[in-house]
Formats: C-alpha cells, sequence, structure tokens
C-alpha cells in the first residue's frame, strides 16, 4: 500500500487525471496496480514529450546543422509502451482491432489524447 501511495504522490497532473479515470472504472490486484502505475508516469512522460516535439521536426545538433528532434521517436515508443500496458491490465481488449472496454476509459483515453 505504500508503494501504491508513493507512486502516486510522484505523478505529475496527467497522470493523475488518468489515474483518477482508471479507478473510477476498473479495480486492479496489487501486480495491475503497479502497471496502472507505471501507465500514469508515462502519461505524464508522454506530456513532457509532446512539449518537446513542440520544438519542431529539425533542431539544432550538437556539431554541424540540423538534427531529427528526439521526442517524434521517443513519443512513439513511449505511446506504444502506454497501449501495452493498457492491454495488460485489461483496460485494453487484446484482440485486433478492438476498442476499449468501457466507455469511462474510453472517455479518459479521449481527455488524454485531446480528441
Amino acid at each position: 500500500m505504500i508503494d501504491k501511495i508513493t507512486g502516486y504522490a510522484a505523478l505529475g497532473d496527467s497522470g493523475r487525471e488518468f489515474y483518477e479515470s482508471l479507478h473510477a472504472e476498473f479495480e486492479f490486484d496489487a501486480a495491475e496496480e503497479l502497471m496502472v502505475l507505471e501507465a500514469c508516469h508515462m502519461v505524464d512522460a508522454i506530456r513532457e514529450l509532446e512539449t518537446a516535439r513542440a520544438r519542431g521536426l529539425w533542431i539544432s545538433g550538437p556539431g554541424r546543422g540540423d538534427v531529427l528532434n528526439p521526442a517524434f521517436a521517443e513519443l512513439r515508443q513511449h505511446r506504444s509502451q502506454l497501449i501495452t500496458l493498457l492491454k495488460k491490465v485489461g483496460v485494453i481488449e487484446d484482440g485486433r482491432g478492438k476498442h476499449v472496454t468501457s466507455e469511462v476509459a474510453r472517455r479518459a483515453v479521449n481527455v488524454r489524447w485531446g480528441n
């Protein structure tokens, strides 16, 4: 229980909002709770990466010329990992082309991604 409280306390605003929306609809066992907390930390990281991505596709490199902004690749990887974690805890169906399993969770995902 202390790990849960410590993990929640370390969440940013986006992560806490996502955490609350998930817990409004689902119950998680101890192992799933750790994955939910990790997913919420990823939501916070994704928010930061979105800010970094706003700098543009090309940024000044350490040497000569511009380089591709690494935030684009990191953002893709974080989003993929978030989906994987949400599938593992049962928030997203694991089947091909299936959608979020509940309307509340769907809204939480839409709020998070601004849809």
